[in-house]
């Protein structure tokens, strides 16, 4: 008899499942371990930062520029407005936040999304198979990032059925980011559920400062990829962006050194409509589609009574998203402002012969009335629903076939200066009905304090929660590996059986923060976070039954069977800190250097184990950054990254070197040499051992870029 794996129930169950089973060692017998979207921000939101494209090629400026032309009050100065929901300083904002503006994007040897997000502080990114890729903050590593909401303008990219994120499906062009906002922390107060560890805000540009053709191409040893847009200007008011963007790999080494039938690859076109009708008002218009293929190679696990084998089967798999949304502006006065938004997403995917097609659908609106000189409210609702529909298998059944689920939320935030540019008190709370956990309340209060111009310090606590994910709330998954069990003389299969409940609580955590940042000198700059999480009510697996598993017409056991229900049993702290420092050698070379501690203890009771593990996370993390303009033509870039041992030693620390030489022959044409991972022929992010699924090895790259601009 051969029992197959289908997954997205790997896809969906790999969240659920990995990390916590090596903990349930303990028990009797051991445990079986989108395309971008969204509103896009006025002028009057958007960062200042950088000079646009079409500003840049106007004035002879360029990518070599951009990076060693910011004084330290500049970098201070770049706004965000993730924190807030408005525009503020980096600088004076009461969160541990980074900025990676567009010229970090230029400059790096980033691919995608998680390859930039590598640069941040605190942030875990690690490939796990070609077309997935683990990212998260402050711990509680796994594949969809299930603490870390992930935004394009402010707009939620989130699946309910994983409860997180797909990055293979996020195919953002890289030259249409105009910077991504990332907050290590809860933000629940503002955004709601499932931000318990951090939020990535990916804000893209406006059609008005992507004017003209713009070409991005690459071609490497590891992949290639090509970018390309055009945008007009109509009328006065109105203008347009039309994008697309391809990518395609070759697939992540095997453990022998060869390249597995993991291939990847995918596409997207989009177009994009910005009007401002009247100074007063600004309106949004994006429609895009996306969609791809790839395989994965998995393991199915043959049972027999001579004995049990894994038998490996190569999947061809695909996936597709359609992405419609549209936004007003409107600002009423100086002191009061606000804002409508309509969002639709479909998501359908297949991994393993199984289906995930989901239809999203989110209408919100928000605002902003600076009431005197002393408090300034941020309120919002929110009504959303998302329609999920997963295919059964083996491994992944839903009684129901689908699933609807319905949020109505609200915010409410005063922000109290108590002394002018100098003390701030924010206090604020979300409001959440749903229908699957009921009503939820995340509060939270940020006090900010300015002592002098070079240092600034703030504070924080808050309440956030992670709402169950549909595999916890109603389905069941099954799992076969082959193990060693005590009281067997050879490794022999061992199926774990998942059911879920509608008892399924949302996990909460209490979350202490401190930070601060300045100046040591006129040309260096600091910024430190330290951070203490109280976890409870974590998802658990609970043991609630055993026994002998049978191959038909065999009377005599082959392995063991084991039944585990969903439950909230489990519990844990967390405590580290990022710090960073920054500054100029000389007038042509910027260097930065970061460092990130975390300590993650997690507990369950006994028969129980924490379906979020904590040994795939890295107790360090450091990285030095080089930036230098050798000539007005003539840049490299390089940067060195070191990420400690993880998953009880099984992943080994390792460190990557990227370098970027760049050749600008004027303010339209550049090309580059990329290497990536250049300190060894490859390296081991993610160590795969509670799914039948082969170890992958990121390769060392060379690849070569043009960007050109008419």
């Amino acid at each position: 008899m051969k029992t197959t794996f289908s997954a997205s129930a790997l896809a969906i169950v790999i969240a659920a499942i990995q990390p916590g089973l090596a903990q349930a060692q303990d028990a009797t017998i051991p445990p079986v371990p989108e395309a971008t979207a969204a509103a896009a921000q006025d002028k009057t939101d958007s960062a200042p930062g950088p000079e646009t494209d079409s500003a840049k090629a106007a004035s002879g400026k360029g990518d070599l520029d951009g990076l060693l032309d910011m004084s330290l009050e500049e970098i201070l100065a770049q706004e965000v407005t993730s924190v807030a929901k408005k525009s503020r300083r980096v600088g004076d904002s009461a969160a541990a936040v980074t900025v990676i503006t567009q010229d970090d994007i230029r400059r790096s040897a980033a691919r995608n999304v998680p390859d930039l997000l590598r640069m941040v502080p605190g942030m875990e990114v690690a490939e796990v198979q070609s077309s997935a890729t683990s990212v998260s903050a402050r711990g509680f590593t796994s594949r969809f990032a299930a603490n870390l909401l992930v935004m394009i303008d402010g707009a939620a990219i989130y699946s309910t059925s994983i409860s997180g994120m797909f990055w293979d499906q996020a195919l953002i062009p890289l030259q249409d980011i105009e910077r991504i906002e990332v907050i290590r922390g809860p933000g629940g107060t503002l955004w709601g559920s499932n931000s318990i560890n951090g939020i990535v805000n990916i804000i893209t540009k406006q059609s008005v400062d992507t004017q003209g053709l713009r070409l991005n191409a690459s071609a490497g040893t590891f992949d290639y990829r090509t970018e390309a847009s055009y945008g007009s200007q109509l009328t006065d008011t109105l203008s347009f962006r039309v994008y697309g963007d391809f990518r395609a790999t070759n697939g992540l080494d095997s453990a022998s050194g060869a390249v597995p039938n993991n291939s990847w690859k995918g596409g997207l076109g989009g177009v994009r409509f910005d009007v401002a009708p009247s100074e007063n008002d600004s309106v949004v218009v994006l429609g895009e589609y996306s969609r791809g293929s790839f395989q994965e190679r998995f393991q199915a696990v043959n049972l027999g009574p001579l004995g049990a084998s894994y038998v490996t089967q190569i999947q061809q798999n695909r996936f597709a998203s359609t992405h419609v949304l549209a936004r007003w502006k409107h600002q009423v006065s100086t002191d009061f402002d606000f804002t409508l938004q309509a969002y639709f997403n479909n998501l359908f995917r297949t991994e393993f012969g199984a289906t995930i097609d989901r239809d999203l659908f989110d209408l919100s609106g928000e605002g902003r009335w600076k009431i005197d000189h002393v408090n300034e409210i941020n309120f919002g609702l929110s009504g959303r629903i998302s329609r999920d529909r997963i295919g059964s298998t083996y491994s992944l059944s839903d009684p129901s076939g689908s699933n609807t689920d319905r949020w109505l939320t609200g915010y409410l935030q005063d922000e109290i200066s108590i002394v002018p540019d100098k003390v701030r008190l924010t206090i604020g709370s979300k409001f959440e009905e749903n229908n699957f956990t009921g009503f939820e309340i995340q509060p939270s209060v940020r006090l900010f304090v300015r002592t002098s111009p070079a240092f600034a310090a703030w504070a924080s606590i808050s309440r956030a929660v992670k709402t169950p994910l549909l595999i916890n709330r109603e389905m069941q998954a099954n799992v076969t590996l082959i193990q060693n069990v005590p009281g067997f003389p050879i490794p022999v299969p061992v199926s774990a059986t998942f059911n879920g409940t509608s008892k399924a609580q949302s996990e909460e955590v209490v979350a202490y923060e401190a930070g601060f940042r300045g100046n040591l000198s006129r040309t260096w700059t600091y910024d430190v976070a330290l951070f203490y999480n109280d976890y409870s009510k974590l998802s658990t697996g609970d043991l609630v039954g055993t026994a002998p598993l049978f191959v038909p017409g065999y009377f005599l056991p082959v392995g063991v069977q084991l039944n585990y229900v969903v439950g909230n049993q489990g519990s844990g702290q967390s405590k580290g800190m990022e710090a960073s420092l920054s500054g100029t050698l000389a007038r042509w070379w910027k260097a930065e250097l970061s460092y990130s501690y975390l300590d993650l203890t997690l507990n369950a009771k006994p028969g129980s184990y924490v379906l979020s593990g904590d040994g795939a996370s890295p107790h360090h993390q450091v990285r030095l950054s080089s930036v230098m303009n050798l000539t007005d033509k003539f840049s490299t870039d390089a940067s060195i990254h070191y990420v400690g041992e993880a998953q009880n030693h099984k992943r080994a620390a390792y460190t990557d070197l990227d370098i970027r030489a760049t050749y600008r022959f004027n303010s339209q044409i550049e090309v580059s040499v990329v290497g990536s991972n250049l300190l060894k022929d490859r390296r081991l992010e993610y160590y795969q051992d509670t799914l039948p699924l082969e170890l992958v090895y990121v390769p060392r790259s060379v690849f070569a870029e043009a960007r050109v601009r008419f």
